[in-house]
């Protein structure tokens, strides 16, 4: 999963939650920092590319922003994911159309609590004593999910 995908993915949920809820400004803050702030009430639709989103408002044509660009969407600095931690020593793989995660690099002598999270971060699946074995994910619908096993966090689609 690359970042990218994770970003609109999370946008998206964050979008749709807004209808009901308090939240008043949206944050685009590039790499560069530089936040732009957008009033929703303003936005008038937000165009998805292969290479970035546009944010339309109803006072302009639109700002466009690469997915490389972006460093954090924030809703009123309230909803954020700005940093997934991997420990570059341990791999997490999915082979397509499997109903389990595998693990490679795991010290299997020890067990440590896994725990895999929607992107809503609803928690879905919760293992209090994992030994290193292949993870069933059966139950899980398609999507984007984020897994944290040893104070490491890694994210994987289904």
């Amino acid at each position: 999963m690359n970042m990218p995908k994770f970003i609109v993915l999370l946008f998206l949920l964050a979008m749709t939650s807004l209808a009901g809820s308090a939240q008043k400004y949206m944050h685009v803050t590039p790499h560069s920092g530089d936040k732009d702030t957008y009033v929703i009430a303003d936005v008038s639709r937000i165009d998805f590319g292969d290479e970035g989103i546009t944010v339309i408002t109803d006072a302009d044509g639109g700002q466009t922003y690469t997915f490389q660009a972006i460093r954090t969407i924030t809703f009123n600095d309230n909803t954020a994911v700005t940093t997934v931690k991997q420990d570059p020593s341990m791999t997490l793989y999915h082979p397509q159309g499997s109903d389990f995660v595998y693990v490679k690099g795991w010290n299997g002598t020890k067990s440590s609590p896994v725990r895999i999270y929607a992107v809503n971060g609803a928690m879905v699946i919760n293992l209090a004593n994992w030994n290193g074995e292949p993870i069933d994910i059966s139950a899980l619908d398609a999507g984007i999910y984020i897994i944290t096993l040893d104070n490491q966090s890694t994210k994987f689609i289904k």
